[in-house]
């Protein structure tokens, strides 16, 4: 009997637990959002089939826009980098078909000043209050009049391969990939540096940055390898996972150990992983069957995804919840830790006396030691100081060591 009731709760678990995904309450509802930027005060999205900007003061309830959008419910290839500097102005940049375009826009992306089509807009960085500088393919561009007039600056990012992919910024470095190479600027575009990838592989394909590193997804001829590297001008590679099952992977989101991946298999476009990439789990659950996913952001605890047909939104805590029941099912019972979701404290038992017990993040960095014996082969570990998160707790035995996940909410 309790075999079939952990058969059922398995199933109830996965077929449930990445159903989260819920259309926001808007009026962007059916309309393609290629990129999202968000601040205390406004919500940018970016429109996937045009260069038009919808704005929200409401934080998502409600959008508004100077520009005239047709709704387009395709799949255009296109990337969209949105950036504000600290006057409130932005600039746009993307690809739209086979045409690249860049917009400015004034007062947070409620009136458009400026246009124009070049081509593969890669970034648009705020450099200093006017000051804007541009990268594309045929270089780098600048502007000192908030992207209403762009100039090429000669030999300035003229050695970046035709067919660079993407780029991103951090605490003023940019990084950027083109197949087999990495660029690194760090004067916000004004030289770069060239670095090899890691030996083995043929090619870069996806990237993206967190507050501390790089990650980077390398391929060789059978699959996809992750690699991490800290932040700073020269990458310094450490593997962490192999996955096999990017073939189709194009886009990255990441915040600390969080991040997604988005993938053109239209069965499981969005995967998910809570430790870097060392596992991940698809979570397309609640999504409209045709909404293929364009962006992700994260904002506090909540994770926007810009599709085909509107923005999605779930809570991170919800989904890092899920996984951690969902992984309980098939552990060993020697071990038992509960309450699991848990706000102050955990109780551990195990039918052997237990010699420590310590308290881990998913990084590996030991957080607690401290434990209390409250009865025979019962013990409490006070947990009420750690912030929401995943985090493992391994207890010791005279013969084994036990490792298990808990949630703190």
């Amino acid at each position: 009997m309790r075999f079939l009731f952990s058969i059922i709760l398995f199933y109830f678990i996965s077929n449930t637990a990445f159903s989260q995904w819920k259309l926001l309450n808007s009026n962007l509802d059916n309309v393609g959002v290629s990129g999202i930027y968000t601040n205390d005060s406004i919500w940018l999205a970016g429109h996937a089939a045009s260069d038009a900007m919808f704005y929200s003061t409401d934080k998502g309830k409600s959008w508004k826009t100077n520009d005239k959008v047709i709704v387009y419910e395709g799949y255009p290839y296109l990337y969209m980098s949105i950036s504000m500097n600290n006057t409130g102005n932005v600039v746009a940049g993307g690809i739209l078909g086979d045409t690249g375009f860049w917009t400015t826009y004034s007062n947070q992306g409620r009136k458009r000043i400026a246009r124009g089509q070049f081509t593969e807009v890669l970034l648009t960085v705020p450099y200093l209050n006017n000051e804007w500088l541009r990268i594309e393919q045929q270089g780098i561009f600048s502007s000192l009049n908030n992207g209403i007039n762009w100039t090429k600056e000669n030999g300035i990012g003229d050695n970046l391969s035709t067919s660079i992919r993407n780029v991103v910024e951090k605490n003023g470095i940019i990084y950027g990939y083109d197949y087999n190479r990495i660029f690194v600027s760090p004067d916000k575009g004004r030289t770069f540096q060239n670095y090899p990838i890691p030996i083995g592989y043929k090619s870069v394909d996806i990237f993206d940055i967190s507050e501390k590193d790089i990650i980077g997804f390398f391929k060789n001829e059978t699959n996809f390898s992750i690699y991490s590297s800290p932040l700073g001008v020269k990458p310094s590679w450490n593997f962490v996972s192999n996955v096999v099952n990017f073939s189709l992977a194009w886009k990255t989101f990441r915040r600390n150990n969080h991040l997604f991946v988005l993938s053109r298999n239209s069965i499981d476009p969005i995967y998910y992983s809570e430790d870097m990439g060392k596992t991940f789990v698809p979570v397309r659950g609640g999504l409209n069957i045709t909404s293929f996913p364009y962006c992700v952001h994260i904002v506090g605890d909540t994770v926007l995804l810009g599709t085909t047909r509107g923005i999605y939104w779930t809570k991170l805590s919800e989904i890092d919840k899920a996984i951690v029941l969902s992984n309980e099912i098939n552990i060993d019972k020697e071990l038992l830790i509960y309450p699991n979701p848990t706000e102050s404290y955990l109780i551990v038992e195990h039918s052997t006396p237990i010699t420590k017990i310590e308290v881990f993040d998913l990084t590996g960095n030991l957080l607690k030691s401290n434990f209390q014996k409250i009865s025979p082969n019962k013990y409490q570990v006070d947990i009420e100081n750690l912030p929401v998160g995943i985090y493992l707790i391994r207890a010791n035995t005279n013969n084994q060591n036990f490792t298990k996940r808990f949630f703190k909410k």
